[in-house]
């Protein structure tokens, strides 16, 4: 998947593949309704939706989770934020 939210992104790659809301609904056994409320942002999208999704489109579930909100990126160790975690834990 590309740049862009992730509806856009997942409608982008819908699209790429030639693929209509039901095809992706059925193959990922999710309910055209929650497809459509996650494409058309009027729902977020879950892990377990990411999961399915990742799995029909071959994707690195991570990947997927990550797009869509579910997971930060990791930070990098400055000497700043180890000295913090030394004074807070």
């Amino acid at each position: 998947m590309q740049a862009g939210s992730f509806p856009e992104r997942l409608g982008s790659e819908m699209d790429r593949r030639g693929w209509r809301l039901v095809d992706l609904a059925r193959a990922a056994g999710l309910s055209t309704g929650t497809l459509s409320n996650v494409l058309g942002r009027l729902r977020r999208p879950g892990l377990g939706f990411c999961t399915k999704v990742a799995e029909v489109l071959l994707l690195p579930s991570e990947q997927v989770v990550r797009q869509a909100g579910l997971l930060l990126l990791a930070v990098e160790s400055t000497p700043s934020l180890s000295e913090m975690h030394h004074f807070f834990s």
